[in-house]
């Protein structure tokens, strides 16, 4: 498998992932950032985003809702990402 074409798998999984972990507040949120940044994630964002998709159902309320981003060890870049959908919000 060629790496764009790995890209385009994980981040489908990613996407499917977030918009439905089970809660739908989270659903709703996580889902619509996965979204607003779909086309715009590097393959390194991709691989932090996957292991968010399997973070607990709290650590994903703290980051989502309370805006904590000091729960993941993320890039500048995605923490970049987040803040400006925190800040469209």
């Amino acid at each position: 498998m060629n790496a764009e074409a790995d890209k385009g798998a994980k981040l489908k999984k990613v996407f499917y992932r977030a918009k439905y972990r089970g809660t739908k507040e989270l659903d709703v949120l996580f889902g619509n950032f996965v979204n607003e940044y779909f086309e715009k994630f590097s393959l390194e964002e991709i691989n932090e985003m996957e292991r968010l998709v399997l973070a607990e159902e709290s650590e994903l309320f703290a980051l989502f809702v309370l805006r904590d981003i000091t729960r993941f060890d993320l890039t500048d870049s995605l923490i970049q990402k987040l803040n400006l959908y925190f800040l469209q919000r």
